[in-house]
């Protein structure tokens, strides 16, 4: 096992890490694993097992001891502790040396005889998470940055709803010589309809002189209006060029912003521009006759962000700005961005131009897009075309795609070519007239929130025969779909999957409990026969039962199967009440007690038919503790 795998396994499921060190033969395997591998283990398992990581053997306690402090959050509670130096046992202060990071959280604490102890103590810390309380003094007034001179992370987070001034902040940071990430948030309160929090260029100037050697920036204030004089100063402005990832509120950013982000920041891979959730009481106007103005501005650069590979722009929060402008000035000048998330809002004027825009501004080299395009009826001639507007994506592997509206899942296949993971969302999913058939790598497929139909699913596993993964949440069929005996029927004869994950499967009746797994029996999985020579078939009946704290799957005997085909057999029709057409908000998401498993057996069921699936996931969710209308959402532990 080497440090490579360990952290690949580690990333997705640290039980899988705990089990590992639990069941480890501290002989034969312990001793013998690098330092670097250890460390690697002791970062991913859950904390409270570091400790007993500490105790496997001598090489282990280290790397396992180092793990367990070094995020470390002082509370009141443990004040006195912590500052006790009587105590020769304190663990506190025996292990602040291994404390990275120092998380303050409790004013009481920052405003005690405890503050001197504190930076005495933890001196040699190099991650700092500091919380502004509604306070009178500011952070600047009580932190004495020359103690903390190794600082390299700093994270404040604001909830005072006094001005925050940034120029006293960032001239105190003259103190950490050595900071390379800052992150300054403000918590606002929802009520407010005033942003009391802004930031200037001339903020972001002193930043930068105070701290020249910046990597990450993440401020969340609102951006103060650059004026037209202000420009053509803003043209001599000495690049950050050791800053490559910055996050901004998108509020108040508009085209001067960008032309002084884009100076400022020419070695930027990161750019993202956030919602912040800030609620505002009236929305600035943008005029269409400026927007041949912005662009031309932007023009006139000599280079826009040439090292940029990943954007975010998330519209949302009310910004009449118009991000097409960004998009067609990335377009203008070749960037190559390789991974993007994009939204078009709903109420965006311009949305067929933003629509364009976005979705054209690197086609040759994303490989990794998140794509929101809002509601198609925004301009009907779009109704079901917004796939086929999409450019040739070559490189593409991995897309998210959301519209509410239908969408050819064909021509999304052919508008990508090399793409390995399609995810959909909140769409009518269908094929075209003429859907081409040539084969297509897809690996993994996730369905959330939509309405489909079955024999989509055939085509798919025609035509994708490398599929490896399908997760169907909260998928709708028609009643049309289901059979008269009230089953809904999917065959993918040519797909051998590795997992399988189903929840909320349904039509307008309600949702199914029952599902069905066919698939080849005594069949070697590693071997891919395309024939067709008829297989024997082996089904697995299972019930979503209810529990106390979630649903399960309960696998049916011998007998419970013979008496539901019975059942399904004989049920060919169906009386006025139950054939009645429900909407989602009439259906109520509620299992039955396993004992009363009979008692669902009138919503029909899901039978699902593939050559071979080696493990399929339909008890795994845990129920959210609110109760929603639907679709019911909950949230799967398989990922």
């Amino acid at each position: 096992m080497n440090a490579q795998s360990v952290y690949k396994i580690g990333k997705y499921d640290d039980r899988i890490l705990n089990k590992f060190l639990l069941g480890i033969d501290q002989v034969a395997m312990a001793s013998e694993l690098p330092y670097e591998v250890v460390s690697l283990i002791a970062s991913h398992v859950e904390n409270d097992s570091r400790l007993t990581g500490a105790l496997v053997c001598k090489q282990w306690t280290e790397p396992f001891l180092n793990a367990h402090w070094y995020s470390f959050g002082i509370f009141q509670i443990i004040a006195d502790r912590i500052c006790d130096t009587s105590n020769l046992e304190n663990i506190y202060l025996n292990n602040a040396h291994r404390v990275c990071e120092l998380r303050l959280s409790d004013r009481s604490i920052i405003d005690m005889e405890y503050r001197p102890k504190l930076r005495q103590n933890y001196s040699g810390i190099k991650r700092l998470k500091y919380y502004e309380p509604n306070r009178r003094r500011s952070f600047t007034e009580i932190i004495d940055w020359s103690i903390w001179n190794f600082l390299s992370h700093l994270e404040i987070r604001f909830h005072c709803q006094s001005d925050i001034v940034l120029e006293d902040v960032f001239t105190s940071l003259s103190g950490s010589p050595h900071l390379i990430h800052l992150t300054l948030l403000h918590q606002y309160l929802l009520e407010s309809s005033d942003i009391r929090n802004t930031v200037s260029w001339l903020d972001i100037e002193l930043l930068h002189l105070k701290a020249p050697q910046l990597e990450y920036l993440n401020i969340d204030f609102a951006h103060i209006k650059i004026s037209n004089y202000e420009v053509n100063n803003i043209r001599h402005v000495l690049p950050a060029r050791t800053v490559t990832k910055a996050i901004f509120d998108n509020d108040k950013i508009d085209t001067s912003w960008v032309f002084y982000f884009a100076l400022k920041y020419p070695n930027l891979h990161h750019l993202e521009f956030k919602n912040n959730g800030t609620i505002y009481g009236t929305r600035e106007a943008y005029y269409e006759k400026t927007y041949e103005k912005d662009i031309r501005l932007l023009s006139t650069l000599d280079q826009f962000f040439p090292c940029l590979k990943n954007i975010s722009l998330d519209p949302l929060n009310y910004n009449s700005w118009p991000f097409s402008i960004f998009y067609d000035t990335l377009r203008h000048f070749g960037v190559n961005v390789e991974r993007a998330k994009i939204r078009v809002i709903h109420w965006d004027r311009a949305w067929t131009r933003s629509l364009h825009s976005c979705v054209e501004f690197s086609p040759k080299s994303l490989r990794v897009l998140w794509a929101d395009f809002g509601h198609e009826s925004v301009n009907p001639a779009y109704k079901g075309q917004i796939p086929s507007i999409l450019p040739l994506y070559p490189c593409l592997v991995e897309l998210h795609f959301m519209v509410v509206g239908g969408i050819e899942i064909d021509v999304m296949l052919d508008k990508c070519p090399s793409l390995r993971l399609l995810d959909i969302h909140f769409s009518s999913v269908r094929i075209s007239e003429k859907p081409n058939h040539n084969p297509h790598p897809l690996q993994r497929l996730n369905l959330h929130n939509l309405r489909t139909a079955t024999p989509i699913f055939k085509y798919l596993s025609f035509r994708c025969k490398q599929l490896l993964f399908m997760k169907l949440e909260h998928v709708e069929f028609e009643i049309s779909e289901s059979t008269k005996n009230r089953e809904i029927f999917i065959e993918m004869p040519y797909t051998q999957l590795d997992t399988l994950i189903l929840y909320s499967i349904g039509t307008y009746r309600g949702f199914v409990k029952h599902f069905v797994i066919k698939q080849e029996d005594n069949i070697d999985v590693s071997q891919l026969d395309l024939t067709n020579q008829q297989q024997p078939i082996r089904s697995s009946w299972y019930h979503i039962c209810k529990g106390e704290t979630k649903h399960f799957a309960w696998e049916l005997g011998k007998r419970e199967v013979e008496y539901a085909q019975r059942f399904f057999q004989d049920v060919t029709n169906f009386d006025s009440d139950e054939n009645k057409i429900m909407g989602y908000s009439n259906i109520s998401y509620s299992s039955s007690l396993k004992k009363d498993w009979k008692s669902d057996l009138k919503y029909g069921y899901f039978s699902l038919r593939v050559k071979s699936v080696k493990g399929y996931h339909l008890d795994k969710e845990e129920l959210l503790e609110k109760s929603y209308s639907l679709p019911i959402m909950y949230l799967p532990s398989v990922q």
